[in-house]
C-alpha cells in the first residue's frame, strides 16, 4: 500500500488500482488521490484534458464510504467534466459511447456476468487496435461461466429459489390486489402460529397458498437438517412470518388511507419487498460453512442483509412509483417524500431525494462488505442481489411496459418505426474530431465499383476493384476497418443491396466477416465446383497462340483463387491442354522437356516463353489458294446479284406488280396468256361466256371430273423467277426506246376483256408451291386475300386493296431468289448447298448472263 501511495502513476493507473484493490476488499485508503488535488482541495482543472482518466476516477468514486469527501469531490469533478465531453463532441467514437454508457449506470451498480458480455461485444466492434487473443480469452471465459451458471440450474438449491420466487409474487399479489384486510389478518395470524389446523379458518384460495408454504418450509428445513446437520426450521419460518407482517402493515395503511413519513415507510419497505427473504433462504443453499453465529446474527438481520434489501427496495419506488401511483397502491418513497415536505410539488425533486438515499446506502453497504464476519461468497450474494435490483427496475419492472404494448393501436401495427430500420452494419467510433468522405470517392465507387447481384458478375473483381478505391486515400486516427465499413454500400445497388440490407442488425462488426458474408452469398460452392472444372479441363482454342493460351489460364485462376491446386497441378493442366506442336515447341526451348524441370522453373518457363511469344509474335501471309479465291468470288458475286434484285424490287409499281403476276397464267389447252375457263378452243366457253350465272355449277363439278390434257405444262416455281426476270428486261427495253415485238406488247387487258363476272385465283399456283415452305409460316397468305375479283376492266387500286403487301412480296421473291440461284446454277455433292457453305470450299462460280 505504501508503495502504492508514493508512485507517480497518471490519473488513469491510480484510479483503476483503487477500484480494483477495493473490489476484493482492500481497504485502500484515498489519498492516493491527494496529488491530483490543487491548493483549495480540488481536483486540477487540467485532470480534464485526460479523458480517460476521468472516466476512470468516475468508476472509482463509487466504491466510496461514508465520511469519504475526496471521493465525493472525485464524483462530482468527473461527471461534470465527462457531461460536458458528451456535449461537445459531435460524432460517435469509442471513448464518447463509454461515457454514456457509465453515466448511464456505474460499474460498481451493473450485474458484472451482463456487463461482461456489453463489454465483449463494444471491444470487438469499436477498438480500432483490438487484441484477437484477448477477445477470443473473453468470450473463452464467458462461456464457461454460463456452462457452470447452466449446471447450477439443474441443482437442488436453484429450484428451491424458484420455489422462493413463485411463492413472494403469490403473497405479493394477495397483500396487494386479492386479499381483503380481515382475509390478510386470518392469514398473517395462521403463518405467524404455523398450525396446520388454523387453514380452516381461511377462505378457500388462501388454504392452497398456505399449505403449499406450509409444506415447502417443513420440507426445507428437513433437507437441511439431514444433508448438514443445521436445524433452520425457526429461521425461515420467522422471515416468512415478518414478510406477511410487513405486508399487512401496507395493506392497513392502504386501507386507512394513512400516509407514512419516509423514515416510517422504509423501515417496513426493506422487509415488504421480500429481499431478506431471498437472502436468507440463498444462504442455506450457498456451498458456504455454516456456523450458530451467523445463524444467530440472520435471525437479527445484520446490517449487510438490511442494505442490501433497502437498495432494492429504493431501486423498486424509482421505477415503480409512477405506474403504482396511477393504479392507486400504496404511497412509495417519492409520494411520502412529497407529503411529508409540503412545500415539495415537482415529483422530480422527490426522486433525486431518493436516488441521494440510494447513493447513501451503497456507501454504507460498501463498508459493511469489506467489514463484515460473512463469508465472502454471502457477502458477493448481497452486493449482487442489489445490483439486479438497479439493473431490473432500471426502465421500470417491466409491466409498465407490457401495457403500453398492448395499449397500441390496430394502425400502429401496420406502420413502420424508426427503430425497425437499423443498418446490418456496426459502424466502429472514429477518433478524429472531423471526418468526412469525400463525394468524389463515392462517385468513384458508384461509377466504377459497382454490384447488382447478377449471376455474370464476379464478386471477387468486385471486392479487389473496391480496395482499389479504398486505398487511394487514408485519414488520420481514422481505422482502415472504419472506412470500408462506411464505404462498402456505397458500391452495391439493386438485389445486392437488399440483400445487405435484409441481414440482421448490427450483424456485421469487421470487414471481414462483411466480405467473408458477400463472397459467401454470390460465390456459392456450385461456382467453385464450375470454375475448377473449367481450370483442369482446359484445351487450347484454334487459332490461339501460346501467350492467349497461358494469360487465358491464369485468368481461370484468378477468377477462382481458392482454388486449391498446387502451382505442379496447374503447371501439368495447362501443358496437357496444348497442341502436340506447341508441347513440342516448349519442350525445344527449355532443352529438354518441361515435366523434367522443378515445378518453381518450369512456371516461370511457361511465364518467360509465353511473353515472348507475345513479343515476337508474327503472322506469316500465305499466299491464298484457288479454292479461297473461289469463296471470295461467290459471295461477292451473290451480293451484287442480291444488291441489284433488291433494287428493281424496290422499283416495281402495282402495275409491274400485276404484270408480273398475269405473266405466270398459261392456258391449259392452248398456252396463250388467259386462263383455261376462257380458252375460245374450249367448247364450254361459249355457253358459260352466254350464260355467266352457270359458270358457278362448272368450277364446282371440275374439282370431281379431270381437266383436259394440257398442250404446254405450267412453269414451276423454279422458272416463274425466270420468266419474271425476262420480263423486267423486256419491259427495260421497251422504256429505252425498243418497240419490241408484239409478243412483248401484249397487254393486260386481254386476260380481263371477257364479259361477266369471274373469279381468277391468281395465286393459287404460288400457293400451291409453296404449301410446304418456310415462308408461309413467317408471311401466311389470308383466305380472304387468296383470290381477286374481277369486273369487265381489271382495277388496279382493288388489286392493290386486296392483295397481299408489297413488302411481302418483295420479302418473297428475293428469298426465293437466292435459293433458287444457289440450287440452279451450283453444283454441290451429297447434302446440299447449305451443308456445302459450310464445310468445303465453293466450285468456280459462273455469274449469270443478264443479256
Amino acid at each position: 500500500m505504501d508503495k502504492l501511495k508514493g508512485n507517480e502513476k497518471d490519473l488513469y493507473a491510480t484510479s483503476l488500482e483503487f477500484r480494483l484493490l477495493r473490489q476484493h476488499g482492500y481497504h485502500l485508503s484515498t489519498e492516493v488521490f491527494d496529488r491530483f488535488l490543487d491548493e483549495m482541495s480540488n481536483f486540477k482543472q487540467i485532470l480534464s484534458d485526460d479523458i480517460k482518466g476521468v472516466l476512470s476516477l468516475y468508476e472509482a468514486s463509487f466504491l466510496s464510504m461514508e465520511d469519504e469527501s475526496i471521493l465525493e469531490k472525485a464524483r462530482e469533478f468527473s461527471i461534470e467534466i465527462l457531461e460536458e465531453y458528451v456535449r461537445e463532441k459531435k460524432e460517435n467514437d469509442e471513448m464518447l459511447m463509454l461515457i454514456n454508457h457509465a453515466l448511464e449506470l456505474p460499474l460498481h451498480w451493473r450485474m458484472q456476468r451482463w456487463e461482461a458480455l456489453w463489454f465483449i461485444n463494444a471491444y470487438e466492434s469499436t477498438t480500432p487496435n483490438m487484441i484477437p487473443s484477448l477477445l477470443q480469452f473473453a468470450k473463452l471465459d464467458f462461456n464457461i461461466g454460463q456452462a457452470i451458471h447452466l449446471e447450477e440450474l439443474k441443482q437442488t438449491s436453484r429450484k428451491v429459489l424458484t420455489q422462493v420466487n413463485s411463492f413472494i409474487a403469490i403473497l405479493d399479489d394477495m397483500y396487494d390486489v386479492y386479499g381483503t384486510l380481515e382475509e390478510l389478518e386470518l392469514f398473517t395470524e395462521a403463518v405467524e402460529r404455523w398450525d396446520i389446523n388454523s387453514i380452516d379458518n381461511l377462505p378457500d384460495y388462501m388454504k392452497i397458498s398456505f399449505l403449499g408454504l406450509f409444506n415447502f418450509v417443513n420440507e426445507l428445513a428437513f433437507d437441511i437438517l439431514k444433508g448438514r446437520d443445521h436445524h433452520i426450521h425457526s429461521y425461515i419460518r420467522k422471515v416468512w412470518t415478518d414478510y406477511c407482517k410487513a405486508g399487512l402493515k401496507e395493506a392497513k395503511w392502504y386501507y386507512s388511507g394513512y400516509k407514512p413519513s419516509v423514515e416510517e415507510y422504509l423501515e417496513n419497505a426493506w422487509m415488504s419487498i421480500s429481499a431478506p427473504v431471498m437472502l436468507l433462504h440463498s444462504y442455506f443453499l450457498i456451498p458456504n460453512p455454516m456456523t450458530n453465529q451467523d445463524l444467530e446474527l440472520l435471525k437479527k438481520y445484520p446490517n449487510l442483509l438490511r442494505l442490501s434489501s433497502m437498495v432494492f427496495r429504493l431501486a423498486d419506488d424509482l421505477g415503480t412509483s409512477k405506474r403504482e401511483k396511477e393504479i392507486g397502491d400504496v404511497p412509495k418513497a417519492i409520494e411520502c417524500y412529497m407529503n411529508e415536505h409540503k412545500g415539495c410539488e415537482e415529483e422530480e425533486e422527490a426522486c433525486e431525494h431518493v436516488r441521494s438515499l440510494k447513493s447513501k446506502t451503497w456507501k454504507k453497504m460498501n463498508e459493511e462488505a469489506m467489514n463484515s464476519g460473512f463469508s465472502e461468497n454471502f457477502k458477493e450474494m448481497c452486493v449482487n442481489l442489489a445490483r439486479t435490483a438497479v439493473w431490473c427496475y432500471q426502465e421500470g419492472d417491466g409491466e409498465a411496459k407490457m401495457e403500453n404494448e398492448n395499449n397500441r393501436k390496430v394502425y400502429e401495427y401496420a406502420t413502420p418505426t424508426i427503430h425497425l430500420l437499423s443498418p446490418s452494419i456496426r459502424r466502429p467510433a472514429i477518433e478524429a474530431n472531423h471526418f468526412e468522405i469525400n463525394p468524389n470517392i463515392i462517385q468513384l465507387l458508384q461509377s466504377h465499383a459497382q454490384f447488382g447481384g447478377l449471376p455474370t458478375e464476379d464478386p471477387i473483381a468486385h471486392i479487389l476493384n473496391f480496395l482499389e478505391v479504398c486505398d487511394t486515400f487514408k485519414q488520420n486516427r481514422v481505422s482502415e476497418e472504419a472506412i470500408k465499413l462506411r464505404l462498402f454500400p456505397f458500391s452495391l445497388r439493386d438485389r445486392a443491396k437488399w440483400w445487405l440490407n435484409s441481414l440482421p442488425t448490427d450483424s456485421i462488426t469487421t470487414w471481414e466477416d462483411l466480405a467473408n458474408k458477400f463472397l459467401a452469398k454470390y460465390f456459392p460452392p456450385g461456382k467453385t465446383a464450375k470454375l475448377r472444372n473449367d481450370i483442369m479441363s482446359f484445351c487450347q482454342y484454334d487459332y490461339e497462340n501460346l501467350y492467349e493460351a497461358w494469360e487465358r489460364f491464369k485468368d481461370l485462376l484468378q477468377r477462382c483463387p481458392h482454388h486449391g491446386f498446387p502451382k505442379w497441378l496447374q503447371v501439368q493442366t495447362f501443358y496437357n491442354g496444348l497442341y502436340s506442336t506447341f508441347q513440342t515447341t516448349i519442350d525445344a526451348s527449355v532443352d529438354g522437356s518441361l515435366m523434367a524441370k522443378p515445378v518453381e522453373v518450369a512456371y516461370n518457363l511457361l511465364e518467360t516463353i509465353a511473353l515472348n511469344n507475345y513479343h515476337w509474335q508474327s503472322e506469316r501471309h500465305m499466299p491464298r489458294s484457288a479454292t479461297e479465291i473461289n469463296k471470295v468470288e461467290v459471295i461477292n458475286a451473290l451480293c451484287a446479284q442480291i444488291a441489284t434484285l433488291t433494287k428493281q424490287v424496290h422499283s416495281l409499281r402495282v402495275q409491274a406488280s400485276v404484270d408480273a403476276i398475269s405473266s405466270f397464267i398459261s392456258c391449259e389447252l392452248c398456252g396463250a396468256k388467259h386462263l383455261y375457263d376462257q380458252c375460245p378452243e374450249n367448247s364450254k366457253f361459249e355457253h358459260y361466256s352466254r350464260n355467266p350465272s352457270s359458270f358457278n355449277a362448272l368450277s364446282s363439278s371440275q374439282e370431281s371430273k379431270p381437266h383436259p390434257p394440257s398442250v404446254e405444262s405450267k412453269p414451276s416455281m423454279e422458272d416463274m423467277p425466270l420468266t419474271y426476270l425476262a420480263k423486267t428486261e423486256g419491259s427495260e427495253k421497251v422504256m429505252e426506246g425498243n418497240p419490241g415485238t408484239e409478243e412483248d406488247k401484249e397487254p393486260v387487258e386481254e386476260a380481263t376483256t371477257t364479259e361477266g363476272c369471274f373469279e381468277v385465283c391468281l395465286v393459287n399456283d404460288v400457293v400451291d408451291n409453296l404449301a410446304y415452305n418456310d415462308e408461309l409460316k413467317y408471311h401466311p397468305i389470308e383466305p380472304s386475300k387468296s383470290s381477286l375479283s374481277f369486273n369487265a376492266k381489271w382495277d388496279a387500286n382493288d388489286f392493290v386493296m386486296n392483295s397481299p403487301s408489297l413488302v411481302q412480296c418483295q420479302n418473297f421473291v428475293v428469298a426465293k431468289l437466292l435459293h433458287l440461284l444457289s440450287d440452279k446454277f451450283m453444283t454441290y455433292p451429297v447434302g446440299g448447298a447449305d451443308t456445302y457453305f459450310y464445310n468445303k470450299p465453293l466450285p468456280p462460280f459462273i455469274p449469270i448472263d443478264p443479256g
